[in-house]
């Protein structure tokens, strides 16, 4: 690689900027001719071009325009006299030229003038370089990630079919059917039907990511009375609250019309948020709200419970992650994540507010402009 090309009419001039480069270690190519510098520029691989301004055959300043089309990276530089400064701080402020030096020069400015137009290629080369690394990687990182999750929903595939099968038979055995067993063998039967259960909701929800994150389960998009929606689900988790000493409140601000979504999908958001409410909640109440603006209509989720840190508000609806609550709790950490994909689908939003020790709420939101979820649904698929 040359480190500069200098273009002028005058071969003294050559000469001179030719020795002061030789004692600064620059290598350098010189020519008086325009169309011999474009050939070497083809050719080579050039850091700096220096023109003058005033050519026979071509201005020094379309000469570098011509350059900077067909070799953008290179830094350029045009020398120039008195009578062209007008033209070149105009030129300087467009890009068209990084730096000029006056005619006649100082030797000083010129060696700094050259230096820095050096430095400045080598420094957006390596910019570039590092650039083109990163991109690499991210493509890599991009098809390992793909390959993960391909790799995660064939595991958990394969995972379920022998697990049902395990299940079954275990629920046979418990039955008694086989042959009659004793207290303490069904008790271990029955743990191992429980963990059976477990892994066999982790493939499910394993499964349900891959294909919401893969588009290969679209939204079965209806128009839905929310109101109704909520009181159902409200009534199915009173019992369960019930049964560990917490209050379920449903409080509706306004009336709805219909809205368009996919029922099971927001159905499976709902029991999760308040599914978790209440295993988070030792004492108080799950209050469950419902209200809309000219926009879109807004559900909340709001529980006494421990409440989130700051910290785990920002990974809780990552995949398999969960917060640091003070009670033991089982999961896969995939239920909130699976309801920021089935929300985002909707063309909604999903949040959390929370304090420690102060409770949390959870919020949905849902357009009630149909074309939205429409058009998200056309660029998921």
């Amino acid at each position: 690689m040359v480190d500069i090309l200098v273009l002028d009419d005058e071969k003294n001039v050559l000469s001179s900027i030719k020795r002061t480069l030789r004692k600064m270690d620059i290598t350098s190519y010189g020519t008086t001719q325009s169309s011999e510098a474009l050939s070497f520029l083809e050719e080579n691989k050039v850091k700096v071009v220096m023109v003058d301004q005033r050519m026979p055959q071509v201005s020094g300043l379309d000469f570098l325009s011509e350059i900077k089309t067909k070799f953008p990276y290179i830094v350029r530089i045009l020398f120039t006299g008195y009578e062209d400064i007008a033209v070149t701080e105009k030129a300087i402020n467009s890009g068209e030229v990084y730096k000029f030096i006056k005619k006649p020069w100082e030797e000083k400015y010129l060696k700094e003038t050259i230096k820095d137009s050096v430095t400045k290629y080598d420094k957006e080369f390596s910019f570039r370089k590092l650039l083109t690394i990163i991109e690499q990687k991210n493509k890599e990182l991009e098809s390992l990630y793909k390959q993960q999750k391909l790799l995660a929903s064939t595991i958990a595939h394969e995972l379920r079919a022998p697990l049902t099968g395990i299940k079954a038979s275990l629920q046979i055995l418990a039955s008694g059917q086989p042959g009659k067993l004793s207290s303490e063998q069904k008790k271990f039967i029955q743990k191992a039907i429980n963990i059976t259960n477990r892994v066999i909701r982790l493939a499910n929800e394993v499964l349900d990511m891959s294909k919401l994150e893969r588009g290969k389960e679209p939204l079965h998009l209806k128009q839905w009375d929310i109101n109704k929606m909520v009181k159902e689900i409200a009534e199915e988790f009173k019992a369960v609250a019930a049964d560990k000493g917490l209050a379920l409140e449903l409080e509706e601000k306004h009336v709805f019309p219909l809205i368009v979504i996919d029922r099971d999908k927001i159905m499976e958001v709902l029991e999760n948020l308040i599914n978790n409410a209440i295993k988070y909640t030792r004492k108080g109440k799950i209050k469950i709200g419902i209200e809309k603006n000219k926009k879109e209509v807004q559900i909340s989720v709001r529980d006494t419970g421990e409440g989130v840190n700051e910290e785990d508000k920002k990974r809780i609806f990552q995949k398999f992650e969960q917060g640091k609550h003070g009670q033991k709790t089982t999961g896969s950490g995939l239920g909130l994540s699976i309801s920021k994909e089935i929300i985002l689908q909707h063309g909604g939003r999903i949040w959390v507010e929370s304090k420690e020790q102060e409770g949390s709420s959870f919020f949905i939101t849902i357009p009630l402009d149909a074309t939205v979820i429409f058009k998200k649904q056309r660029e998921h698929e």
